[in-house]
Parts: C-alpha cells; structure tokens; sequence
C-alpha cells in the first residue's frame, strides 16, 4: 500500500458542493475509482483501496502481469495471499491446480465473472459469490467436507446469473423442488450441468418447470448424468439409459421453452 505524507498538504478544492462530492464518494462504481486515481493522487490517499478489474492466477511458469485492468499472478507467488485487501471487481479466473492450497479470503470481491478450473470449497465459494454480482461462472465443483455440494445451493448463491455451467456436482431429495422455491433475479441464457450424480428419483417435471421460471426461450440447456464404471453388462446398459435420459431432457426442456413463447404470442 502506498501511503502519503500529508503535512502541510493543500487539500483538495471541487467545483461542486461537499454534499454532492460526499454522494459521490460515498456510491463510486470501481471504474468511477479508476478514473478518480488517474486525475490526482489525492483520490487515492484518501480511498487507499488497491483495484484489479480482471484477476488470473495461472500455473507457474506462465507470464505474470501486474496492473489494475489484469493482473496474472503465478498460484505458488508468495504475493498471492496480499491480494486479499484489493477490491476484484470484474473478473476472477483460476488457471491452476489446487494442489491443496486455499483461495485468499477476498475482502471486497464484486465480479461479473467466475471460471474455475479445479474444485474449491464451499466456504471459499461463499466468500467469491457473497455480491451476489456474479453474471457468469463456469465452474468444476464445490466440495463440502470431502461432498460435492448441491445444484441447487450452487445456484442459490449467484442469483444474477444467466450462464451458468458447472462440470460436477449432485442432487438430493430436496434438489427439484429447492430450485423451484429460488428466488432467481436474472434470466437463465446458458447453462450445463454435467456429471451429475442422483441419489434420489429425478423428477423431471420439476426440473422443467425451474428453466420455464427462469430461463429465455432460445436458452442452451445441457443436462448430463453422471455415468457409472463399466464393470458389466448391466452397467454398460445403465449407461446406455442415462445417456438417453439426458438428451431426452435437455431436448423437451428446449421444446417446451418454444411451446411457451409460441403460447404467449397466441400462435398455439
């Protein structure tokens, strides 16, 4: 943090009323904060909030670049876990294994998009999504002590997303009709959920029913079950029927999100 010796400093005059300059400080978007650091030092001594728009943490070796609009960090960089305190206010991508480590508990963390390409923990999860600014996210998993956490609280946590796409997670008893009870803000575009562990009747109907709410009519829809070892016959065959299922799901759920646009423009 750069800090400033301020005895005998002139302060800073404005051309407009202190009540209406204290408004603006007080509601300043990130990209106003940027625009204020470059028009004088003085913005930044008194707001002392460091700002990354873009956030990467990639595998050692890559490039590493240091700058309020991108910073690409190495994830074994000693500097990573200083970065707490910053204000990420557009994006966060982890290009990197875990390999055990711990994403740093951000303070201030108001992005638009999340891409993650390994499995991270449910409290860290909660810390990226607590803005609930999130538009975007692309994700592997989200584990709970050592469990895969639930679609439908995945989602619960992020409800101004419209693409959403996560490469593994399961449902339970609760996870149909929980989907339907959420109070989703935006207008579901995109979305995948891919291996997609049940252990508990699929309920299709209620499934349905989530992206009639919550989704635009022309929205891609992927619905993925998760497939078992292959030790037998019966196995291979199960596969085979989960498979179908799958398509067969995305695919009515996309019909009947046309059958509903045709209903409201009276052409059915």
């Amino acid at each position: 943090m750069i800090t400033f010796n301020i005895d005998g400093m002139v302060y800073q005059r404005f051309g407009f009323p202190a009540p209406i300059m204290d408004y603006i400080f007080k509601n300043l978007k990130p990209h106003h904060l940027v625009k204020l650091y470059q028009c004088s030092k003085y913005f930044y001594a008194k707001f002392r909030q460091n700002i990354i728009q873009h956030l990467e943490i990639v595998n050692d070796g890559e490039p590493e670049h240091f700058n309020p609009a991108l910073t690409s960090i190495c994830f074994s960089n000693s500097a990573l876990p200083k970065l707490i305190d910053f204000w990420i206010t557009d994006s966060f991508v982890y290009r990197a294994p875990m390999n055990g480590k711990f994403l740093p508990s951000f303070s201030n963390c108001t992005i638009e998009k999340l891409e993650l390409c390994d499995y991270i923990l449910w409290s860290e999860y909660k810390i990226i999504t607590k803005a609930e600014s999130i538009k975007e996210m692309k994700i592997i998993g989200i584990l709970d002590f050592g469990d895969f956490v639930p679609i439908e609280d995945i989602i619960a946590e992020v409800p101004n997303a419209s693409s959403i796409e996560i490469s593994e997670s399961i449902t339970t008893a609760t996870t149909y009709s929980s989907l339907m009870s959420l109070n989703h803000k935006a207008k579901i575009s995109n979305v995948a959920f891919k291996n997609v562990s049940i252990f508990e009747p699929f309920d299709f109907v209620l499934l349905r029913d989530f992206f009639l709410k919550n989704a635009v009519t022309k929205c891609n829809i992927l619905f993925e079950f998760k497939l078992f070892h292959e030790e037998n016959q019966v196995f291979h065959d199960f596969n085979v029927r989960l498979k179908e299922l799958s398509v067969h799901c995305s695919k009515q759920i996309s019909l009947r999100l046309k059958q509903r646009e045709l209903l409201s423009r009276g052409i059915l």
